[in-house]
């Protein structure tokens, strides 16, 4: 049995009071859950993480089993190979392929948004976004739709997996306004620069995702000295982690800083072929025309 958010909103606000806490009382400093996140938890708004429901168990001091009741937070395999689908095939800006991963997103919300853990729907949340995006939707400011969600992603040391999503949020509206924050953008960078790898696979192309699009931002506003080790460390991720499928785009920006940068044009011309054969290797029609386009700019057939 999978639990339901209503059923656990309401069990965990009756023990709270059997307890005579308050929620600013179980929610301390609010370090580990914050009011607002226990008030939609209660309302059977959302559907706390694990740890989230294990801090509210040790708080209620109860067993987390006693709050699910029975029930699980496991995600489905089919829920998580949709997901899969999302995160893992790059769009290169194809039209079919994002709407395909929005359909994707409104077929989970239809079958699973009652059984979703926050993070989940949070990461489909922005997901949905970044894709709209992507089709010319307009991205507000981060902060009017994610409050202090996105300042806290920037003091952290260490990135989750939905931290890269709010970043890759803020890097797309970077990428193309003309003034754009250049003080959070490498404030970013440098934390990113110290990311490390790690066994979860999605977390691994998030993580590229980000680095990639942060040498985007800079190659946009061409500041291709910038984007440099940004470049470097996208093709040392892909080298440890095989994920082959964005190497095109790698090629294509390194192409870029040769030809932008340092004026080699040889060298780039080199770079974007590898990044055609790798399009065609992969049968990518969308990787070629978006190389070719590139390769057009820099004068280089």
């Amino acid at each position: 049995m999978v639990i339901r958010k209503k059923e656990l909103g309401q069990l965990i606000r009756d023990r709270r009071k059997s307890k005579r806490l308050s929620q600013r009382n179980l929610c301390g400093n609010e370090e580990k859950l914050t009011i607002r996140q226990l008030q939609r938890i209660e309302k059977g708004v959302s559907l706390p993480t694990l740890e989230k429901l294990d801090y509210i168990a040790r708080m209620l001091e109860v067993p987390i089993s006693d709050l699910l009741g029975g029930g699980s937070l496991q995600l489905s395999e089919d829920y998580l190979d949709m997901k899969n689908q999302i995160v893992k095939f790059p769009t290169y800006g194809d039209k079919k392929r994002i709407q395909k991963k929005i359909d994707l997103i409104e077929n989970i919300y239809e079958k699973y948004f009652d059984v979703l853990p926050e993070d989940e729907l949070l990461f489909l949340d922005l997901s949905e976004k970044l894709m709209g995006a992507l089709q010319g939707s307009k991205l507000p400011d981060i902060k009017e739709i994610y409050d202090d969600a996105f300042e806290q992603t920037l003091q952290k040391k260490k990135f989750a997996f939905n931290d890269y999503l709010y970043l890759a949020y803020f890097l797309q509206k970077s990428a193309y306004e003309t003034y754009y924050d250049i003080k959070t953008v490498k404030k970013i960078a440098r934390k990113l620069l110290r990311q490390e790898l790690e066994t979860n696979e999605l977390y691994n192309v998030e993580l590229l995702l980000t680095v990639t699009n942060v040498a985007a931002v800079y190659a946009l506003h061409d500041d291709y000295k910038s984007a440099k080790p940004f470049i470097d460390k996208a093709q040392q991720i892909i080298d440890r982690t095989q994920l082959y499928t964005y190497k095109p785009a790698v090629i294509e920006l390194e192409a870029m800083y040769k030809a932008r940068e340092e004026g080699d044009k040889t060298q780039a011309k080199e770079l974007y072929h590898q990044a055609l054969m790798l399009g065609e290797i992969f049968e990518d029609a969308a990787v070629i025309a978006d190389v070719k386009m590139e390769m057009e700019k820099d004068g280089i057939d």
